[in-house]
C-alpha cells in the first residue's frame, strides 16, 4: 500500500470526497457486512478500531481498490493507505507497486 500522511485541515478536505466516491465504506461496526474477501483482507492486514474507516471500490478483474483511513490518537493527523486487494487470484509481488506507482506518480528510490 502507498501511505500518505495528512494534517487535520487537509484530512477534512480529503475525507468527504472519499466517502462520496467509494460507495463501500466499512468501519468497526459494519465490517462484517463486507464481502468475505474484503472482510478477510482487512482482518488479516489491519483490523478496524473505532474511528477508522476502510473504503473499497467495486471489484474489477478480481481486484478491489482499498483506502484505509487511520486517524492518529491525537486526531491532528491521519494516515491514508491506498492499495489493491486481490480476490481469489494470485498477483505478482510487484503488481500493487506497479499499479500504484503509475496512478499516484510514485518513483522507486
Amino acid at each position: 500500500m502507498a501511505v500518505i500522511f495528512l494534517d487535520e485541515e487537509v484530512a477534512e478536505i480529503v475525507f468527504y470526497p472519499l466517502f462520496k466516491e467509494f460507495r463501500n465504506h466499512w468501519n468497526y461496526a459494519s465490517i462484517n457486512d463486507a464481502t468475505q474477501a474484503v472482510n478477510d483482507y482487512i482482518h488479516s492486514e489491519y483490523g478496524l478500531m473505532p474511528g477508522q474507516v476502510f473504503f473499497t471500490s467495486h471489484m474489477v478483474n478480481n481486484t478491489v481498490l482499498g483506502v484505509a483511513w487511520w486517524p492518529w490518537g491525537n486526531d491532528e493527523k491521519v494516515s491514508m493507505r491506498v492499495g489493491i486487494i486481490p480476490v481469489n487470484i494470485q498477483t505478482p509481488d510487484d503488481f500493487a507497486f506497479h499499479c500504484l506507482s503509475q496512478w499516484l506518480n510514485i518513483t522507486a528510490d
